[in-house]
């Protein structure tokens, strides 16, 4: 398989995932200090690899997605990759 090289814009995608990622994770670290959280430690690069795979599939024509994970980085899959408001989120 060869290796293919991204585009500006792919780039500056995942650079934008990424930082999104880290603020959120930063964000549960502020306002939840005294929880356990389950943050996305060492799966930065799967969050990207997800949002990316979303967004090949929808360019494909797919409607929906059944989604479905443990809790480790779940918060920040529903708010990083599939937008879902923080106020959704933590009712």
């Amino acid at each position: 398989m060869q290796r293919q090289e991204l585009t500006k814009e792919e780039q500056l995608s995942t650079l934008y995932r990424l930082a999104k990622d880290q603020a959120f994770v930063d964000f549960l670290g502020s306002k939840f200090a005294n929880y356990k959280r389950f943050g996305t430690e060492g799966l930065n690069s799967g969050t990207t690899a997800l949002g990316q795979l979303v967004e090949s599939a929808a360019s494909h024509g797919v409607e929906n997605i059944l989604f479905g994970m443990a809790h480790r980085g779940r918060l920040n899959a529903l708010h990083c990759i599939f937008e879902k408001p923080a106020q959704l989120i933590f009712k």
